[in-house]
């Protein structure tokens, strides 16, 4: 929260240095602005600098899928607030009319065994997206939404056993918390996705976990909810 923090007082900070320059978008009005419940939360001098100023950006801040991204320019270096999915796994890709498959290995896990042999048991700080829990992948998004004025892509990836009915709990759980929306993925031999920790020709009972869940990341999966009011 406190680098989102950072990065929203930033961005707004060098918009409406911008707007002394090159004045305020278009449409810019300065108390619709100023009494959206986003601006009303931004640093008092801030606040006040927009109304003397104007602010070059309507909106400024957004979380982008970087998977892929992330793949094909950073050498799989990060996946924003994405946790890893796997620390090996293989990507399905379409060339053309062409279906390809890609082993792709996680930046920090190569490091990790460059130093340390490829024995070496995998510290803590390896928590994969299925060791996270729906728990941690919610407090994750609720965590940085306050100080992203637009969309946050984020899939809260679900174990293939996770139950039906336990979706609309994570909705209703997400709601709660104030977020925009929620994107979920379970994987199921119907629908594998792109991504599998296993050869797409094996058969597959469910993605293994590369080790035991993160106490520090879920507490607890929500309990199943009625969306009824």
């Amino acid at each position: 929260a406190a680098i989102a923090r950072s990065l929203r007082d930033s961005a707004y900070g060098a918009s409406v240095h911008l707007a002394r320059e090159r004045g305020p978008f278009p449409t810019f009005d300065a108390a619709r602005f100023g009494d959206a419940p986003f601006v009303r939360r931004l640093p008092q001098g801030l606040q006040a600098a927009i109304r003397d100023h104007g602010i070059r950006n309507s909106h400024l801040l957004s979380i982008a899928p970087t998977g892929t991204i992330s793949l094909a320019f950073a050498d799989n270096l990060s996946n924003g607030i994405e946790p890893a999915y796997a620390w090996s796994y293989q990507r399905r890709v379409r060339v053309g009319d062409e279906i390809q498959d890609y082993q792709v290995e996680d930046h920090a896990y190569r490091l990790f065994r460059a130093h340390f042999g490829a024995g070496a048991a995998l510290s803590g700080a390896f928590v994969s997206a299925l060791e996270v829990g729906p728990a941690g992948h919610l407090g994750m998004v609720a965590a940085v939404a306050p100080y992203v004025d637009a969309g946050i892509s984020k899939t809260l990836n679900l174990a293939p056993e996770y139950p039906s009915e336990g979706l609309a709990g994570l909705y209703l759980q997400a709601w709660r918390l104030g977020l925009k929306g929620l994107a979920t993925f379970r994987s199921s031999p119907v629908r594998l996705g792109v991504l599998s920790t296993q050869s797409w020709d094996e058969p597959s009972d469910g993605e293994p976990q590369s080790g035991p869940r993160c106490p520090r990341c879920d507490p607890g999966d929500p309990e199943p909810e009625s969306a009824d009011p």
